[in-house]
């Protein structure tokens, strides 16, 4: 493996590094969004039970 193969797996890698930490902030902000309203629904079926 030469030198320009080593560099372009390592960008390779850094791109996927990326990748994987913008999809768990995603996915954190996506449950952290869908929390309220998880409790907001459990509320209402306490009070209606």
């Amino acid at each position: 493996m030469d030198l320009a193969d080593c560099s372009r797996e390592r960008d390779r890698d850094v791109q996927e590094l990326h990748y994987l930490h913008r999809l768990a902030e995603q996915l954190i902000e996506w449950q952290a969004a869908g929390v309220p309203e998880h409790q907001r629904h459990a509320a209402l079926v306490a009070r209606q039970g």
